[in-house]
C-alpha cells in the first residue's frame, strides 16, 4: 500500500505534464487532449470544474500545438509510465495584432455655396472604426440653413418663401492613408416649405428630395481633434420654388 502511495505521488507531476498543448495566436493557451487533428481544425477535450468538454479551433485561430504521448513500460524491478513530449507544431508565426473596434462622433459645421442658394449646415457623424479596414460607414443625422438667390427666386411666382428639413443617410469614408480620407455620401430629405405667392395667398407643402456629396476630409488619429472637409454637393427636391442645386461646401468640426 505504501508503495502504491509513493508510485503515484511519483507519478503525479509527470501526469499534469502529459496533456497536450494548444497555444493561440493572441498567447492563450489550453491544456487539453487532443482527440483529432485534420486541414482545417484541431479537436480536443479538456476538464472545466466537473466536466469533460469537447471543443475544436480553426487552425487560422491557434500559433502552434503540442501533443504528449503516454506509452507504458515495465521493466525488471519496478513498474513506471514513459512519456514522450512531440515537439511543437508551429502553424502560426506571424505577429498576432488584436482587432480594434472604436465608436466614434464626429460634429461639423458646414458653410456652403451654391449656384442657387447659400447656406450652412450642422452634421452628426456616428460610427465604428475598425483599425484594418479601409471603409468606415458613418450614420449622419443633419439640419441644414439656406437663402435662396434673388435671381433664381424670381422665376417663380411667390414673393417669399421659408423653407426647413432635416437630413439622414450615410456617408461612406474610404482610408487613403492615417490622416485622409474620400467621402461619397447620398442624404435624403424631409421637411416643408411654407409659400406666399404676390396677392398674399400662402400655402405649406412636405418636401422630399436627395442630396448625394463628394469630398476630401482630414479626420486625426487622435482621440479628440479637428477635423475639415472639402467637397461638393448635389440637391434634387420637390420644392416649388428650390428644385436643384449644385454647390461647394467647406465643413470644420470637432471629433470625439
Amino acid at each position: 500500500m505504501k508503495k502504491l502511495l509513493l508510485l503515484i505521488l511519483v507519478l503525479t507531476p509527470f501526469l499534469s505534464k502529459s496533456q497536450d498543448l494548444i497555444v493561440f495566436r493572441n498567447g492563450d493557451k489550453v491544456n487539453c487532449k487532443i482527440t483529432k487533428v485534420d486541414s482545417l481544425n484541431i479537436y480536443y477535450n479538456f476538464q472545466k470544474g466537473e466536466r469533460s468538454i469537447s471543443s475544436y479551433v480553426a487552425k487560422n485561430e491557434i500559433r502552434s500545438y503540442q501533443l504528449f504521448n503516454k506509452q507504458d513500460s515495465l521493466s525488471s524491478h519496478n513498474d513506471s509510465i514513459k512519456t514522450i513530449q512531440n515537439s511543437p507544431v508551429i502553424i502560426d508565426t506571424s505577429v498576432y495584432v488584436k482587432h480594434s473596434f472604436k465608436w466614434i462622433n464626429m460634429i461639423t459645421y458646414s458653410q456652403k455655396y451654391g449656384i442657387h442658394a447659400n447656406g450652412w449646415a450642422l452634421q452628426y457623424y456616428g460610427y465604428v472604426l475598425k483599425k484594418d479596414s479601409k471603409w468606415i460607414f458613418p450614420c449622419v443625422f443633419g439640419l441644414e440653413s439656406f437663402t435662396i438667390n434673388t435671381n433664381y427666386f424670381s422665376q417663380f411666382n411667390y414673393q417669399s418663401a421659408n423653407i426647413s428639413y432635416w437630413m439622414a443617410g450615410i456617408s461612406p469614408f474610404r482610408k487613403l492613408n492615417d490622416y485622409f480620407y474620400i467621402n461619397l455620401g447620398l442624404q435624403l430629405l424631409v421637411g416643408s416649405e411654407q409659400l406666399k405667392d404676390f396677392n398674399n395667398n400662402e400655402s405649406d407643402n412636405v418636401i422630399f428630395g436627395i442630396a448625394p456629396s463628394q469630398g476630401i476630409y482630414f479626420i486625426p488619429k487622435s482621440k479628440f481633434g479637428i477635423t475639415l472637409g472639402l467637397g461638393l454637393y448635389e440637391k434634387l427636391l420637390t420644392s416649388e420654388v428650390y428644385q436643384n442645386d449644385l454647390g461647394f461646401r467647406f465643413e470644420l468640426g470637432i471629433k470625439f
